[in-house]
């Protein structure tokens, strides 16, 4: 009998550990703990002078990567290593005000982005949201 207990016991400690549960507006929400880790937005402000990183460390495992320009000016990013110019010579733009580009690329594949006229500020950035 104790023995069923303790299995009991184990199971549903594990099946916690899996849950996260997150108070929101009208109750909690229930988040797999997995389905929670799948992904990750992080803030990156793009500089006018130097190549920005885009992010500074990928998520591994990374499947695919989206760019969301939240700042007042075009950006200008390259996949790979080479140099994005803010003159759209070399690089995609990305609009301002909320422009995206959603390359479909993994974690080894390297976004460099480039400020189009001024350093973008917190709150006025590039959000950059990666999928595993």
């Amino acid at each position: 009998m104790k023995r069923i207990l303790i299995c009991l016991a184990l199971i549903a400690g594990s099946a916690q550990a899996q849950t996260a549960v997150i108070n929101a507006p009208g109750g909690e929400l229930k988040i797999n703990a997995s389905a929670r880790d799948a992904g990750k937005t992080t803030e990156v402000l793009v500089d006018n002078t130097t190549v920005t990183l885009m992010p500074a460390t990928a998520l591994v495992n990374r499947k695919a990567v989206e760019l969301q320009n939240l700042g007042p000016n075009p950006i200008y990013c390259t996949i790979g290593g080479e140099t994005p110019l803010t003159t759209g010579a070399l690089g995609r733009r990305v609009d301002a005000n909320g422009g995206t580009w959603a390359p479909d690329i993994g974690p080894a594949v390297i976004i460099r982005c480039l400020a189009g006229t001024a350093d973008q500020v917190t709150t006025a950035a590039t959000q950059v949201n990666e999928i595993r």
